[in-house]
């Protein structure tokens, strides 16, 4: 979309935001104090809470096929291509990190610390979450779905010797993105009803990279999971709240 009216590349503003905003976190001392609020820190709650999610996606693998199919055969119904559509208008990695980056603009014109605040979490939330989710790819360097090998099949050595995406399904770096921030926004937003609404936005960048054959449900659960952890950490970090 940004292609139809940038007289340049997009990945250019996307790479020069990310630059200024990380610059602006670093100066602003963002991570002032993160050092002694990891050492006091209880990784037990997160450690079950990772048991746990390593539980469900384990769990969902046996019906990972099942899924797959269905979301295949019933992608031309109204309302659910109607959320694989935002999904895919919401996945892109380089509008995503646009927008991300024009609000963290927006926050720092207002100059609200608690605003600013928000905006960096979701930013670093996406940013921690894209990350972890990018070096397990070649941890578990699963196979994707069309690559026909089926839900089972992990630790294909081409993907890491050849860097072959086919073997690259575990999880899914498109959700990882976006459900970082959406886990984010779930610990900051007070009322319970909008804090949980927030995950339809990867819910649907799910259902966009299962239809195109990019990803197994399990894939994505993994996705979100992971994203819940990191944005749990950053926000305990500030604590902001909105709402």
């Amino acid at each position: 979309m940004l292609r139809e009216w940038l007289p340049f590349n997009p990945r250019l503003l996307a790479a020069a935001l990310i630059i200024l905003i990380s610059l602006n976190i670093i100066f602003r001392g963002y991570f002032k104090g993160m050092g002694s609020y990891l050492k006091g820190l209880s990784f037990r709650p997160y450690a079950l809470f990772l048991i746990l999610i390593i539980l469900i996606v384990a769990g969902t693998m046996f019906f990972d096929q099942a899924i797959y199919s269905w979301v295949q055969g019933a992608k031309e119904i109204s309302l659910l291509k109607g959320m694989i559509k935002f999904g895919d208008l919401i996945s892109s990695n380089v509008e995503f990190w646009v927008f991300l980056g024009m609000l963290n603009l927006f926050a720092m014109a207002t100059r609200r610390q608690n605003f600013q605040e928000i905006a960096i979490g979701l930013f670093l939330g996406s940013a921690l979450s894209g990350l972890t989710g990018h070096l397990l790819k070649f941890v578990f360097l699963r196979a994707r779905p069309y690559g026909n090998f089926g839900p089972f099949s992990f630790f294909n050595l081409d993907g890491l010797l050849q860097n072959r995406h086919v073997f690259q399904s575990l999880p899914s770096g498109d959700v990882v993105l976006v459900a970082g921030a959406a886990s984010f926004i779930f610990f900051v937003i007070r009322n319970h009803f909008l804090r949980w609404s927030v995950f339809f936005l990867p819910f649907c960048t799910a259902l966009f990279r299962i239809a195109e054959s990019k990803h197994w449900p399990s894939d994505t659960l993994a996705s979100i999971g992971i994203s819940l952890i990191a944005a749990h950490l950053l926000w305990q970090h500030k604590k902001p709240q909105m709402f």
